[in-house]
């Protein structure tokens, strides 16, 4: 007998859609803008490099961890205990945790820093998204 599908709603980050998905779906193509979508959370462990990191899920940096990276855009969220260097979109909240570094501009719905917590530098915009489809800004120019 087959189990029951377990749907969520997720946002995509592309056009802002709100989508039906699995859950235990890793990715999706988004029936507004047909465009790819990762769906899965991201964990980081351990030293990452790269360019963009871009989730309908939630991203964790794990204690100890650092991650450099061009953007990381997680509709669900941030979650910082270790170090990060990165632009960051979120349509949730960030979180600081104590003994955690963010270099770089934030944009998230709510931020939450604890107590030794550090942030360098940055332009940050937080409060609900003016546009209110939850992707990252527009560049002009």
């Amino acid at each position: 007998m087959a189990k029951p599908v377990i749907l969520r709603r997720v946002r995509c980050y592309h056009c802002g859609a709100t989508l039906e998905v699995g859950s235990r779906a890793i990715t999706v193509s988004c029936p507004a803008c047909y465009q790819r979508v990762a769906v899965e959370d991201v964990r980081f462990k351990g030293m990452q490099f790269g360019g963009d990191v871009r989730t309908c899920g939630a991203v964790s940096v794990v204690n100890k961890s650092q991650v450099q990276a061009k953007m990381i855009q997680a509709s669900q969220g941030v979650d910082i205990q270790g170090r990060v260097d990165a632009r960051l979109v979120a349509g949730d909240t960030v979180n600081l945790a104590a003994g955690s570094r963010l270099r770089g501009d934030c944009n998230a719905r709510t931020l939450r820093v604890e107590h030794g917590a550090q942030i360098d530098g940055g332009f940050f915009r937080i409060g609900p998204d003016p546009s209110g489809d939850g992707s990252a800004p527009k560049r002009t120019g």
